[in-house]
C-alpha cells in the first residue's frame, strides 16, 4: 500500500536572510517532507542540477533568488517555472535589501576563507578584495544593481503566485508571535523546534566579526551606512521596499 505524501514545498529566499539558519532549524526539521538542498550539493560539486522536481513529499530549498551562475540558471529559475506552471506550494522569506547588502559586505570582508579546492574559493577571495577596497558604502552601491535583480524576482513571484506564504526576517527577530503563526502556516514543526528557532534567532549582544551570524539585528543599514548611501539604496529599491512593507505604500 502506498503511503500518502503531501504536496512538495519550494522555499525561496536570499543570501544573508538567515537562509543557513532556516535550512537547519526549519527545512531540515519540517515534518512530513524530505528536505533536499540542491544548491548545497551543486556548490560542493556532489551533484548536478535536478532535471525535475517531484510533485509530492519533497521540501526544496533554500532556493536563493540572489544566486548567480549555474545555481540561478539551472536550479532557481527552473524552480520558479515549476511553481508558476504547476501551482505547487511555495514559501518566500524576505529581508530589507539594504540590510542584506550590509551583511553581504561584512561577510565578504570578514568571513572565513574557503578551502582552495572548493569551486567558489577564487570568487570568495575576489569578493573579499573588493570589499576591502571599496569599504561598506562603496561595496553596497556597487553590488546593488546586481542584487536588485533577485529582489525583482521576489516581487514577480508574489505577483504570479498569490497563495505563496511570505515570511519576513524582521518579524522573526522583532515580532516573534506573528512570525511563529506565519511559520506554522507553512511548515509542520514540533514545539521543541519552534522554541529553538525563537531562542537562536535573537540578535547577538555584541557584534562578532567573522562569525556567520555577525549581529542578527534589524535596521543595520541605518547604523553602518552614510545617510546619502541609505537614500540612494532606498531610491533604487523603492518598489521592493514598498511591496514587502519596509516603507509606506
Amino acid at each position: 500500500m502506498r503511503l500518502w505524501k503531501p504536496p512538495s514545498l519550494f522555499f525561496f529566499t536570499f543570501h544573508k536572510c538567515a537562509s543557513v539558519f532556516i535550512s537547519r532549524c526549519v527545512l531540515q526539521r519540517a515534518r512530513g517532507l524530505t528536505h533536499i538542498d540542491h544548491a548545497a550539493r551543486m556548490f560542493a560539486g556532489r551533484s548536478a542540477a535536478p532535471t525535475r522536481f517531484a510533485p509530492r513529499g519533497q521540501l526544496y530549498g533554500p532556493l536563493r533568488l540572489s544566486a548567480e551562475g549555474d545555481v540561478l540558471d539551472h536550479l532557481v529559475m527552473p524552480a520558479l517555472v515549476a511553481v508558476r506552471r504547476d501551482g505547487v506550494r511555495a514559501c518566500l522569506m524576505v529581508r530589507d535589501p539594504r540590510d542584506m547588502l550590509v551583511s553581504m559586505f561584512f561577510h565578504s570582508r570578514d568571513g572565513m576563507a574557503l578551502r582552495p579546492d572548493l569551486p567558489g574559493a577564487r570568487k570568495k577571495e575576489e569578493e573579499r578584495a573588493e570589499a576591502v577596497r571599496l569599504e561598506v558604502d562603496g561595496y553596497v552601491l556597487n553590488t546593488a544593481p546586481r542584487f536588485f535583480q533577485g529582489c525583482e524576482r521576489a516581487v514577480q513571484l508574489v505577483s504570479d503566485v498569490p497563495s505563496i506564504h511570505v515570511l519576513r526576517y524582521e518579524d522573526m527577530v522583532d515580532r516573534w508571535s506573528l512570525f511563529e503563526e506565519q511559520l506554522q502556516a507553512a511548515f509542520d514543526l514540533s514545539p521543541r523546534w519552534l522554541r529553538t528557532i525563537a531562542e537562536e534567532s535573537r540578535p547577538n549582544d555584541v557584534e562578532q566579526p567573522g562569525s556567520h551570524k555577525r549581529s542578527g539585528a534589524t535596521g543595520d543599514h541605518r547604523r553602518k551606512l552614510l545617510p546619502d548611501t541609505v537614500a540612494e539604496l532606498t531610491r533604487r529599491f523603492e518598489p521592493v521596499l514598498r511591496r514587502f512593507g519596509y516603507i509606506e505604500p
